[in-house]
């Protein structure tokens, strides 16, 4: 084949041009130190580059922003429980102080002082915010844990849990000496038979303590159930049925029932602790074997009473009446899914009646009206009640919020044994007025909250409550996440707050009793001890004198007791925070050397070596230049120099 000068001119020119495009192509990599100016330099760097950027933003995500936004958190967490296990520690070393019986009534008026300071603080350490997040409500990040002011907001069914250990005997004194006995005395117009202090007396009772005082006079707003486990042949069980599938469509059916959360179409199959077999369709009703006809559930309410009821957060209680015909009911409660019984139980509802701790309205079995609800339902010296027709009888006293407890349903609840997840014992009850510093409800109790009075009184737009341990979780890394947040209740016990007004009631109890002491005891002494009155009624007041110390000594060792277990538990939930907060290093670290990591690989990926590039910039110059130098020797050559 002929090559004509025409030719090895194009040729040389192409391969020069394709020279200085590889020079070029150096320039730019050593100028931007980067490898690839758009992606079809090199797809494969490209596509790995867009990898590795994105695996470094996510890491940057976890390491910069989420992981110390929870280390934040639980710090305040820790923060705040730290200062509750202080004041915890310093209301033991008062109670400590005050349970030495050395104590006089100036030394009673420090600890008073310093209880009550503490008592405002206690609940206040579960305000705190991160970022002006509320750490300890759980989603409701924008409520405080506690009231701010004294308020007036609308509570009703507030579902107070307790178990066996929380029916205690309490001391209450009967018969005290009032003032007007004393000034009746002082002025000369009263008397005081002989053996007066033989009215003074010391009464026990079985009593619960709920977590609020000064609740609702309405009627019939109280009631108590308690709960035992079901005995039977076998444990119940599910039957979930199989899915199924149209090969044409892919569409997913079942039989009759709707999921609550998904859709899903389903029905439960119990088979009870008896071997009797129910089926439950979660969106109309549920069958029985033994009965002849379907139960459709309307309004959330069976004709036979049978209840399947679908809580907020998917899970399902169904409640079916004891065929005896009792109060009983068999509950079973199951999982959102519909595919587990997390607990089943007897429920037993026991009548509630209403009373203030000053009414005088009951008559006891000899006719007499007793002054107030304790003498009324005291206990003998057997520990029995001392009247008859109160061995089952429950009062709330709606004042001091105490629920005094006759003999029989005492012995029946404190023998009760623990249900897994689920209290033995709750107490339904409303509230409309709160103090300041006082739990709001609705981070501890299941209950329905009303935006009005009007509303309250009439049931309607009602806020139901009934989920407040709820975990917040915070993705700290690819498929990982934590949960930062410490529930309320695991280190603000409601009865913190109880146990320092027992405190406070006793010792105001002691002071006023030691007053009227002091005043019989001048009175006395004004008379030569020549008043017989004076002197009878000077002897009943120092048995009460004796009762109160004795009442006083034991609240002091009582809380003790209590609030050891109060720091136990605060410090528990310290110690699982502590362990959040381990865990929180461990990934942080891990993300550290996880974004170098990746950082290196981005770099390595995409930038270029400066000394190498150099090199190769050189070397292509070098090969440009000689090719220009011997392109133009070529073409220097013509056929004529041949001719």
């Amino acid at each position: 084949m002929r090559i004509t000068n025409k030719m090895m001119s194009n040729n040389s020119l192409s391969n020069i041009n394709t020279n200085k495009e590889y020079l070029d192509k150096l320039n730019n990599q050593m100028a931007t130190e980067k490898k690839l100016t758009r992606p079809s330099d090199d797809p494969i760097i490209a596509v790995r580059a867009l990898r590795l950027r994105s695996n470094l933003a996510e890491v940057e995500q976890y390491y910069g922003a989420n992981v110390p936004d929870a280390q934040a958190w639980v710090d305040i967490t820790m923060s705040a429980i730290d200062s509750t296990k202080d004041i915890l520690s310093s209301l033991k070393s008062y109670a400590d102080q005050g349970a030495n019986g050395t104590n006089t009534a100036s030394d009673r008026a420090k600890i008073y002082e310093n209880i009550n300071a503490l008592k405002k603080q206690v609940y206040s350490n579960g305000n705190v915010t991160n970022a002006g997040r509320s750490v300890f409500t759980g989603y409701r990040t924008g409520d405080s844990l506690t009231f701010k002011q004294d308020t007036e907001a609308f509570y009703r069914d507030i579902k107070d849990g307790f178990n066996a250990a929380d029916v205690v005997r309490a001391s209450y004194s009967e018969g005290e000496i009032s003032m007007d006995e004393i000034n009746a005395l002082a002025n000369g117009t009263g008397t005081t038979a002989a053996g007066r202090e033989q009215k003074v007396r010391e009464d026990e009772v079985n009593r619960i303590r709920l977590s609020y005082d000064d609740l609702e006079l309405d009627a019939a707003t109280t009631t108590l159930t308690y709960r035992q486990s079901l005995v039977g042949t076998q444990s119940p069980s599910l039957s979930i049925p199989v899915e199924k599938r149209d090969p044409s469509t892919g569409v997913i059916t079942q039989p009759a029932g709707k999921d609550p959360v998904t859709g899903v179409i389903y029905t439960i199959k119990v088979t009870d602790e008896t071997g009797t077999e129910i089926t439950l369709h979660s969106d109309k009703g549920f069958t029985h074997q033994n009965s002849p006809v379907s139960d459709l559930l309307v309004d959330g309410a069976a004709a036979a009473g049978e209840i399947l009821t679908v809580h907020n957060d998917g899970t399902i209680t169904f409640s079916m009446p004891d065929t005896s015909g009792t109060a009983d009911r068999k509950i079973y409660n199951i999982s959102a899914d519909g595919r587990t019984i997390t607990s089943y139980y007897n429920e037993t509802d026991v009548e509630v009646k209403s009373c203030l701790s000053t009414d005088t309205t009951f008559t006891n079995a000899d006719g007499a009206t007793d002054a107030d609800i304790y003498s009324y339902m005291r206990l003998n010296a057997a520990g029995s009640s001392d009247l008859d027709t109160t061995k089952k009888e429950i009062y709330l006293v709606r004042d001091t919020g105490e629920l005094i407890l006759g003999s029989e349903i005492a012995a029946t609840l404190s023998q009760l044994p623990d249900v897994t997840g689920v209290d033995t014992i709750s107490v339904t009850y409303n509230k409309t007025r709160f103090n300041e510093g006082d739990l709001q409800p609705q981070h501890y109790f299941d209950c329905s909250g009303y935006e009005t009075a009007e509303d309250y009184k009439a049931k309607t737009s009602e806020v139901i409550y009934d989920s407040h341990n709820q975990a917040i979780n915070y993705t700290i890394g690819t498929n990982q996440s934590i949960q930062i947040n410490t529930y309320a209740e695991d280190v603000f016990d409601t009865q913190i707050m109880r146990e320092i007004d027992d405190i406070l009631a006793a010792i105001e109890n002691m002071d006023a009793v030691q007053a009227k002491v002091n005043r019989l005891s001048q009175l006395d002494e004004d008379a030569g001890g020549n008043d017989e009155n004076v002197t009878n009624l000077l002897k009943a007041a120092n048995k009460e004198l004796d009762l109160a110390k004795n009442k006083l000594q034991w609240t002091y060792e009582d809380a003790i007791t209590q609030f050891d277990h109060f720091f136990d538990q605060a410090n528990l939930a310290e110690t699982a925070c502590g362990t959040v907060e381990n865990r929180l290093n461990l990934v942080s670290n891990r993300l550290a050397e996880e974004k170098t990591t990746v950082k290196t690989l981005a770099s390595d990926n995409e930038n270029v070596d400066i000394t190498n590039i150099a090199v190769e910039v050189s070397e292509a110059n070098l090969v440009y230049n000689a090719a220009l130098m011997a392109t133009g020797r070529i073409s220097q050559q013509t056929l004529v120099d041949y001719i």
